[in-house]
């Protein structure tokens, strides 16, 4: 059948080469041709169309075509051109290569939300009550912990920044009635590196402050006229390191206008330990029991280890529609994974009085060396809610401008009553009616519910990130006067 059929398309070009007549055509079309019957009049019509569109379509470097040939040459023409290249199929670019694009493509959207202010860390705080009375409100003494909200955004990021905070009268140290409070200045150095095609992140935080001193030393001795809850010769205070942070991200879902995202943080125990030395000689009033007032004479010392690793799970959002306006926030819980100890040492003879000096008991006290306790951190619960305007925004060949007006509410409370720990005592000798007999050490608050509002404006040129706020606390009970912050980030 193949020869066949090779015999007639040979015989068909070699009769049409030849020049054989239109009448002889028609007489071995129907002997020579292959294919689909027709007649010769439609093969020459064919012919000739073929012929016309060659001579119109054909580089201008072909070969003129012989008019007595033409048929021949258009029949053989298929078989001598090279197959036309067929256009080249659209690559289809894999999901988690268009997201980041997505992201950076957003004039007014996730890409507009800029960084939060934050809040401080303060949650509870440590103190004795009892025979010994004082609250040391100290960063290191679980009264400074991780807020993951501060100079972050729900996104994973590839950036460094620097971010200062300065809280006025923000650490406090008090014995008996008498109190002494001094500023907090913290620098804080981090760095943020996305992986899994920006979808996670790890970040690092490591704080630098100039804070109350780890070395304590209060002396109450109204009977010699001095009077001093924090004796110092540098104001109190001491440049330290802080307890360093890492936090892990994951983007849970992104949209267009909105983003979730998860992850938990972790806070390592590198700052230092704290000393807390008291001597008491004179009347002194105890403020957790009104009306008591006593003579006392008390040596006492102790030593908090830093010891605690915190774990803190969060869930984080942003939404950004279309208009101007944004929102973003943060929830996180945060569990002490372990106690801390502290070394107690000390012994005292306490005189009480009534409300007019007349004595109703004495007690003679000492602690066996050493004793050792475990201070157990509560949970903490904090909400961190952010609103924003874009004022103006403005897009170039070279650089990237933005300003942003940002306001907060930041909420934090205890989830479980404190833990108090109880130093065992000696009695040397009890006389009369003793209202205290114990020193108990822990958070003296018990719950702590604080709520703090921040303003602040947000301006971004090229990669850079510049914020300026306050913070201020809407309730007068616990933390600071204000806060001022300003951060410089820089995103690559």
């Amino acid at each position: 059948m193949f020869r066949r059929a090779h015999a007639s398309f040979l015989g068909c070009a070699l009769a049409l080469q030849g020049g054989i007549a239109s009448s002889h055509l028609q007489a071995t079309t129907t002997d020579y041709w292959c294919g689909e019957q027709s007649s010769a009049d439609d093969w020459a019509v064919g012919a000739m169309t073929l012929h016309d569109w060659s001579v119109s379509d054909r580089a201008p470097t072909e070969l003129a075509i012989d008019p007595d040939v033409a048929p021949a040459q258009m029949l053989y023409s298929p078989l001598m051109q090279p197959p036309a290249m067929r256009p080249p199929l659209p690559t289809r670019t894999p999901a988690t290569m268009q997201r980041p694009a997505l992201r950076s493509a957003t004039a007014i959207g996730l890409a507009s939300v800029p960084y939060m202010i934050g809040d401080t860390g303060a949650g509870s705080c440590i103190g004795f009550d009892g025979l010994v009375t004082a609250d040391l409100a100290h960063p290191t003494l679980a009264c400074s912990r991780l807020n993951i909200s501060e100079a972050n955004s729900p996104l994973p990021t590839d950036r460094v920044y620097w971010s200062y905070r300065h809280f006025q009268n923000a650490s406090r140290v008090s014995a008996y009635q008498f109190n002494e409070t001094v500023n907090l200045d913290q620098h804080t150095l981090a760095w943020e590196n996305t992986f899994w095609d920006r979808t996670g992140s790890l970040e690092i935080r490591v704080p630098i402050q100039h804070q109350m001193q780890s070395d304590i030393y209060s002396i109450i001795a109204p009977s010699f006229g001095v009077v001093d809850p924090l004796v110092s010769d540098s104001g109190g205070r001491e440049v330290a390191l802080g307890n360093v942070s890492a936090i892990f991200k994951m983007l849970l879902t992104e949209r267009e206008t909105f983003a979730l995202s998860g992850g938990v943080g972790f806070t390592l125990p590198t700052a230092r330990d704290v000393n807390y030395q008291l001597a008491v000689d004179g009347q002194v009033e105890f403020p957790n029991s009104p009306g008591v007032i006593a003579d006392e004479a008390v040596a006492f010392q102790s030593v908090f280890a830093n010891e605690t690793v915190y774990i803190s799970p969060f869930l984080a959002w942003a939404y950004a529609p279309p208009a101007r306006w944004f929102h973003q926030g943060f929830f996180q819980v945060e569990v002490a994974a372990n106690p801390s100890r502290v070394t107690v040492n000390g012994d005292g003879a306490t005189l009480f009085l009534d409300s007019v000096g007349n004595p109703i008991g004495f007690y003679d006290y000492y602690t066996p060396v050493p004793v050792r306790a475990e201070l157990f951190s509560q949970t903490l619960m904090r909400l961190n809610l952010g609103w924003g305007y874009i004022f103006s925004q403005n897009q170039n060949p070279n650089r990237y401008h933005r300003v942003s007006g940002l306001f907060e509410l930041h909420y934090t409370s205890t989830l479980q009553d404190a833990n108090l720990t109880n130093i065992p005592l000696t009695t040397q000798s009890s006389i009369g009616t003793v209202p205290l007999q114990t020193i108990t050490i822990g958070n003296q608050d018990n719950r702590v519910d604080i709520l703090n509002a921040a303003t602040g404006v947000s301006i971004e040129v090229g990669n850079w990130v510049f914020t300026n706020g306050v913070v201020a606390p809407i309730q007068n009970c616990c933390g600071f006067d204000f806060e001022y912050n300003t951060q410089v980030q820089r995103r690559f």
